[in-house]
């Protein structure tokens, strides 16, 4: 099977990392064993806390040795910090600080989920599938991506994004699949404007209705 590009540009990388900078492992495999390191290095292994070996396990791999410590040594530091900061759990003098400090950190975490501009223009590219191919595509074409704009601006403040993008690629599929006509009078308007529209004419012919039900003047009903 052959290699995507992206996966040909990883291994070029990797492979100028390699051979630049050297690697994980040894150039040549070890056979020491504990038994056969300096007093100071063993007396440095001896002085970590919660390590006691004795003379039996002199036989033991000092490769080995070292990759289990450094798992013991990460464990034990992160002990270490959990008590001093257990301390830490009752001191409530400066409460008001630590709330705003999470509230900050809430705010910059949904931030770094928001879409960017690059972000955006990946998605248009994908919504440029197979469109703007006919005339009358091409008609409509200035206003979806005008409602693509607007739409993504709006959805971006919200977490669920990326699925109000879905519902929305969704509903233009079918109202693409609907068109029979080009745009024209109140329809040649994105989908912003055109909502806008439409409320405002649902409003007009609502003040009637509403001044019936309530035996009230319009403008007396705006005042209260």
């Amino acid at each position: 099977m052959a290699l995507s590009k992206d996966e040909i540009r990883y291994a070029k990388a990797w492979k100028h990392h390699v051979s630049t900078k050297g690697h994980f492992l040894p150039k040549t495999i070890t056979s020491q064993t504990l038994g056969n390191l300096t007093p100071h290095d063993t007396g440095f292994i001896m002085s970590i806390n919660g390590v006691d070996i004795g003379k039996e396990a002199a036989h033991v791999s000092a490769n080995e040795l070292i990759l289990e410590l450094s798992h013991f040594i990460d464990e034990d530091v992160i002990t270490r910090v959990e008590d001093k900061m257990r301390g830490f759990e009752d001191f409530s003098a400066n409460k008001e600080t630590s709330l705003i400090n999470q509230e900050i950190e809430e705010q910059l975490w949904r931030r770094s989920g928001q879409m960017t501009e690059e972000d955006m223009g990946h998605f248009k590219e994908m919504y440029m599938t197979m469109r703007n191919k006919s005339y009358q595509d091409r008609l409509w074409w200035g206003l979806d991506m005008k409602s693509l704009d607007g739409f993504m601006e709006k959805a971006n403040d919200y977490d669920s994004r990326l699925t109000l993008l879905k519902l929305w690629y969704k509903r233009k599929e079918n109202e693409h699949a609907m068109r029979k006509t080009p745009p024209y009078e109140n329809f040649a308007k994105a989908d912003d404007e055109y909502f806008g529209w439409t409320q405002e004419l649902y409003r007009e012919q609502g003040k009637p209705v509403v001044e019936r039900m309530t035996e009230t003047e319009w403008d007396k009903i705006q005042a209260s």
